[in-house]
């Protein structure tokens, strides 16, 4: 889904993937999906925790897609609020992320 048609290892060749030309770590990560179109294909179920694993990421774009009202677990409030950009937008969010 991420992969272009490619199969590359390096994950810096993927569609939706940006690597800093210095580090060559991971800093933007856009999985959003169009909200008007066609076919789209959209993420569906929980966010893995293996997402805490890009510690140098600062963009997350997952807005567009249908998590089906799962919440985010507990340990991603502190990950969070580590990015400069997150965008979660369209309604099927609604109560996503819990008040403490």
């Amino acid at each position: 889904m991420v992969r272009s048609g490619e199969d590359s290892k390096d994950c810096c060749k993927w569609r939706a993937v940006l690597c800093s030309n210095r580090t060559g770590r991971v800093v933007v990560l856009d999985l959003s999906v169009p909200v008007f179109g066609d076919n789209q294909q959209h993420l569906r179920g929980e966010i893995s925790p293996s997402l805490l694993e890009l510690q140098h990421l600062n963009h997350l774009d997952l807005s567009g897609n249908d998590f089906e009202g799962k919440r985010m677990r507990p340990k991603f409030n502190g990950y969070l609020s580590r990015l400069k950009y997150l965008n979660v937008s369209l309604p099927i969010w609604v109560d996503l992320f819990p008040v403490n």
